[in-house]
């Protein structure tokens, strides 16, 4: 089993649940649906059949001091070394660990920011600028057509690409609400075409381009 961290803001399901409560208390005029695009949960199982163990990044997730049993968990493989990254691109910083990843061997997938931004910035010039220049840095094309802040309930068809390194690890770009819960669930983004691209970037993804063992230690049985 390999580990990948996930530097991505809400990965479970309570995370962004607990926004979509704390919205509706405050009366706010966001849709509810928006907050199944922020949850991965529903990617971090599919990981599970190939070998890949999601794990969140603990010292920013906003789920330690909500939901402490999560970040239990989380917290053994601290000190464990990650196989693979998986982020969004939002400035300069963020391009900085991409680099720093790739060029020690790890995969990375860098997500678009457009669920973010349209979320909780659509009229954030400023976020919306520092995304599409820390893009540019990463080497992705026609980066302002990409990113957009994205119109609730997104249901495009799923794309992701890889971008060429000269680097021991592998570089992958799609959307971040593409990776959602929204895209594993009847009635939003859900289609065989689309569920047969998510497996298909993870089995991309969980390929390394140096030989890689990986073996998992069960317990034993007797009859």
């Amino acid at each position: 089993m390999l580990l990948i961290e996930h530097k991505a803001h809400f990965l479970y399901r309570e995370d962004a649940y607990r926004e979509y409560c704390w919205s509706v208390d405050a009366w706010c005029q966001w849709q509810p649906a928006s907050f199944i695009y922020l949850s991965f949960e529903a990617f971090k199982d599919l990981c599970l059949r190939y070998g890949l163990k999601i794990v969140s990044n603990t010292e920013t997730s906003s789920n330690k001091d909500h939901f402490p049993w999560k970040f239990e968990q989380d917290l053994q493989f601290k000190n464990y070394e990650f196989s693979g990254l998986i982020t969004r691109i939002t400035d300069s910083k963020i391009v900085n660990d991409i680099k720093e990843a790739l060029s020690i061997g790890k995969n990375v997938i860098a997500l678009l920011p457009n669920e973010m931004l349209g979320l909780w910035f659509p009229e954030n010039k400023d976020i919306l600028s520092d995304s599409i220049k820390a893009a540019h840095e990463l080497g992705i094309k026609s980066v302002e057509k990409k990113i957009k802040p994205a119109p609730v309930g997104n249901k495009d068809h799923v794309w992701w690409e890889e971008i060429p390194t000269n680097t021991k690890g592998r570089l992958f770009v799609t959307i971040d609400a593409f990776l959602s819960d929204g895209f594993f669930m009847e009635g939003y983004g859900k289609t065989e075409e689309n569920f047969n691209k998510i497996k298909e970037l993870i089995r991309e993804f969980s390929t390394f381009k140096y030989p890689l063992l990986s073996s998992t230690i069960r317990n034993a049985v007797s009859i």
